[in-house]
């Protein structure tokens, strides 16, 4: 991971009326920025221009959160999180980080990124996250923080569409009036569905 240095203890204020927009190229250079970008990064567009976005990284940013967003975004999906920034004289910002793949001809040619100001209460949420990921106590998938075990990940059901799961569930409860004796006469059947049941349901708690 990049880790730019020095850093600050420097926080430059994103306003209400602040909105930062940046593109990138499919590598994540820079290709396009607006004022208020230029402003909250300290480069001037030049020096942003053609260069790995990567430039405004914050070293306290947790590798994970990058790559889940790299990943996400190249599944085609948006991603959104509360997002720290350092800035070229090593001071910080932090915004509301909303990137989006740009499509041309049902293809993704580039990134789009918009940036707003958060409250002291989100920033103050997000590095503890920061630490919790760092020290494996939290996870990120999909810009989503969990802890404990990715059932999504273990169990593909829990990524299908709501209607081919009610699908499969109905499928499921209309043969069991119809193995009810083979069931209660053979307890390894019964067992065997009642595991089958508790895979398929999904973790709500």
């Amino acid at each position: 991971m990049r880790n730019n240095q020095p850093v600050t203890q420097d926080e430059y204020p994103i306003t209400e009326q602040m909105v930062l927009v940046s593109k990138t190229d499919l590598h994540g250079n820079i290709i396009e920025v607006n004022d208020a970008f230029e402003a909250a990064s300290g480069f001037t567009r030049d020096e942003l221009l053609g260069q790995p976005h990567n430039l405004v990284r914050h070293p306290t940013v947790p590798e994970a959160v990058f790559k889940d967003m790299w990943f996400t975004l190249k599944q085609g999906s948006t991603w959104s999180q509360i997002v720290k920034n350092r800035r070229k004289d090593g001071g910080y910002y932090w915004v509301c980080a909303n990137v989006t793949p740009i499509y041309k001809n049902g293809q993704i040619t580039g990134y789009m990124s918009y940036r707003t100001g958060v409250t002291e209460t989100q920033k103050q949420a997000a590095a503890q996250a920061y630490e919790d990921i760092s020290r494996g106590r939290l996870k990120i998938r999909k810009a989503r923080l969990f802890s404990g075990v990715d059932w999504r990940r273990l169990n593909p059901f829990l990524t299908w569409r709501p209607e081919f799961q009610l699908l499969l569930f109905l499928s499921v409860f209309a043969v069991l009036p119809t193995t009810a004796l083979t069931v209660l006469a053979n307890q390894p059947i019964w067992e065997a569905l009642v595991l089958a049941a508790l895979f398929l349901i999904p973790p709500f708690l």
